[in-house]
């Protein structure tokens, strides 16, 4: 009899990690779904929306319209690859192995904690409505400081644009920024629009010296928290960029333009690089204009950093 339950739980145990590694979209081409759960007050009730990149649970199914394809990817590196029309339930699926790369364990690093920093992907919404909530019953709200974040700061070739989030339409802002080791005000701009770009900022900073910026409005008690930043060798900012890109690869099957910037953004998240991530992604949606999956992990990064330094 125990010769019998040895292998039985053996096969029981093996199973269950096969079944409970973490499996992820790393590819999506065409219209492609899955079902998701929204409570409601009269309970959960089970929806259809939109695939995107990151990880899937074992109870989810995909959606895929007539020439839809979707490559899914596991922990231990297997790969599945569906095409549709068709629907698919994930714990149906079966994955294969593909031959072993030294990259492949550097971009599923990246890739899986790039969605364990940044899970959500209505970080553009939650804020909005975070900010709606914090301005509701308020005349004027203080600015919101949206680039550029704390840390270091790429001193740029062209130019620079400071922003701010405000929710006022007809306000009058004034610009500060200080020398924070002279105490000196190296540039003070009046301007009503909620952004102003600073050309030629060689002119106004230095490499390796901190900055203090603020926006105050005019002819108001209303004023933004003061960020610091520190100016870096843009030479730093390509440097870091061409060094990661090196280390996924330039040939593998897992890598497409959503997932390199993926594991870009998330190598650049572990050093606190913030700026660089920003400047990055905003060159990335340049590059690819029409790719809609782009500006959503753009808008992850970009919203979930607003929230956690201001709400």
């Amino acid at each position: 009899m125990k010769n019998l339950i040895f292998p039985f739980l053996f096969l029981l145990l093996t199973g269950t990690v096969l079944q409970s590694q973490e499996i992820s979209v790393i590819h999506i081409q065409g219209d492609a779904k899955t079902n998701a759960k929204s409570e409601k007050k009269s309970g959960w009730v089970e929806k259809t929306i939109n695939l995107s990149y990151g990880p899937l649970k074992q109870d989810q199914k995909l959606i895929l319209n007539n020439k839809a394809t979707v490559k899914l990817i596991r922990d231990d590196g297997s790969q599945c690859e569906l095409q549709g029309p068709g629907t698919f339930e994930i714990s149906d699926l079966k994955f294969e192995k593909i031959e072993e790369k030294s990259t492949l364990n550097t971009f599923m690093d990246y890739f899986k904690s790039f969605f364990v920093a940044h899970p959500n992907s209505e970080s553009k919404e939650n804020y909005s409505n975070s900010i709606s909530a914090i301005s509701r019953g308020e005349m004027v709200m203080p600015p919101l400081l949206s680039f550029p974040f704390p840390g270091a700061l790429p001193l740029l070739k062209k130019e620079i644009n400071f922003s701010w989030e405000v929710s006022c339409d007809t306000c009058t802002y004034n610009l500060i920024i200080k020398d924070l080791s002279g105490k000196k005000i190296v540039l003070q701009k009046e301007t009503n629009k909620h952004n102003f770009t600073l050309t030629h900022p060689e002119k106004y900073f230095e490499l390796n010296k901190k900055y203090l910026w603020w926006v105050e409005i005019k002819h108001s008690d209303a004023v933004a928290v003061s960020q610091l930043f520190t100016i870096n060798d843009f030479n730093d900012y390509q440097s870091r960029i061409n060094e990661i890109e090196k280390s996924l690869g330039n040939e593998n099957s897992y890598l497409n333009p959503v997932t390199k910037m993926i594991s870009v953004f998330s190598a650049l998240e572990k050093d606190e690089l913030t700026n660089y991530m920003i400047l990055y992604g905003q060159e990335q949606m340049k590059k690819y204009p029409k790719d809609a999956a782009i500006r959503g992990i753009y808008n992850r990064v970009y919203y979930d950093n607003l929230k956690r330094k201001r709400i």
